[in-house]
């Protein structure tokens, strides 16, 4: 193998590897939870909830949101030219402190249906949840993006909670008044989760630091030959001698 095939082989090596840890690292939020309320048709629910206990929502959408002909006809452009629409949602404890959210929704064309795009935490009243375990605390960011569940956070108190549900709608246009079809509450433990790390992360830094060797080895080898190369070439002829 020369050097151009082993520095082939290397970077092959490598960024398997690399493609390895990357994936090594992959995490999902698992929540082990429970139904506290489901009810059909409604905006504002309320059910009884502990300290501690992790809370999500689960909102379906109404048909009527998308309907063409009906209250689906205006939306918001995205950054990107998707359709957006967009809602509130509050989340009151019994003291009355209340935490309150920006839902982000995107119309699936294929489907006509509204999707969850995006939750961002929009003030805070004294505080009915600890976000922390929904939101980044250093970036902000939104940590359960892509799951069809609202992950709220967890419960500052013990007590009957109250939530709102407010949209959706575009801009200064466009609201939807027809109620989610449904509305669920639902609480639980959420555990972070990285299913691949045990076994992927030693096996991509082997393929990685064996990536990085084998040119190197190459190298040094190619490099060997080519001085015992030079040395024979320097070694000095024998005289041959003519039998008489």
């Amino acid at each position: 193998m020369n050097k151009i095939q082993a520095l082939v082989l290397g970077i092959v090596i490598f960024v398997v590897g690399g493609f390895l840890l990357i994936n090594a690292h992959r995490n999902y939020y698992n929540v082990y939870d429970k139904k506290n309320v489901a009810i059909d048709e409604v905006r504002k629910v309320s059910c009884f909830i502990e300290k501690g206990d992790f809370v999500a929502v689960y909102i379906i959408s109404n048909p009527n949101w998308t309907d063409p002909e009906g209250e689906g006809a205006i939306y918001e452009p995205g950054d990107d030219g998707g359709k957006e629409l967009y809602a509130t949602l509050s989340a009151m404890n019994p003291q009355g402190n209340s935490t309150r959210f920006t839902i982000t929704y995107r119309l699936v064309e294929t489907r006509m249906t509204l999707g969850l795009w995006d939750v961002t935490l929009w003030d805070v009243n004294e505080g009915a949840l600890n976000v922390t375990r929904a939101f980044d605390p250093k970036t902000g960011a939104y940590l359960f993006k892509g799951q069809t569940y609202i992950a709220l956070g967890e419960a500052l108190s013990t007590g009957n909670y109250t939530f709102s549900f407010s949209g959706p709608t575009a801009i200064g246009a466009g609201a939807r008044t027809s109620p989610p079809s449904r509305f669920e509450v639902w609480t639980g433990k959420v555990e972070h989760v990285y299913p691949y790390l045990l076994y992927l992360q030693p096996t991509a830094i082997f393929l990685m630091i064996v990536g990085l060797a084998v040119p190197i080895v190459a190298a040094l080898k190619e490099r060997k030959r080519g001085f015992l190369s030079k040395g024979r070439a320097h070694l000095p002829k024998k005289a041959i001698k003519n039998k008489s």
